[in-house]
């Protein structure tokens, strides 16, 4: 009967899962590396992936709701565009879900606990 209810239980936390849209995820990134380079912002989106993968959502991206998101550059946008769709086949930060700015890493001591994988541009990677 355990088995049962834990097996229910499960299939309901599995649907209550919220799916991120490209756009959504676009929309962080943009938030994240507006101002960062190509590959940052290419890595970013790769951790971005793993985060999503992970999660499920998109808590604790700083980006989604970032106020670079108020006034949007198309040629910024395009770039994080771009950057999103070939993450999908080249994920240059490996199983990276973390990332920071260096100012971040000052601030937050939790990034001491998590292994580094890159650091690219402006933003370090952790997993």
């Amino acid at each position: 009967m355990k088995i049962i209810a834990t097996i229910a239980i499960t299939a309901v936390l599995m649907s209550a899962r919220t799916e991120v849209t490209d756009l959504q995820a676009e929309r962080a990134l943009y938030g994240e590396t507006c101002g960062e380079s190509a590959l940052c912002k290419l890595g970013t989106a790769g951790a971005l992936r793993n985060r999503i993968a992970k999660y499920h959502d998109l808590r604790g991206v700083y980006g989604k709701s970032s106020p670079l998101l108020n006034h949007i550059d198309a040629k910024a946008w395009s770039a994080c565009v771009m950057a999103w769709n070939e993450s999908a086949t080249n994920n240059i930060v490996g199983k990276a879900y973390v990332w920071g700015s260096k100012d971040d890493l000052r601030k937050a001591s939790f990034y001491s606990r998590l292994t580094k994988v890159a650091t690219i541009g402006g933003h370090t990677f952790f997993k």
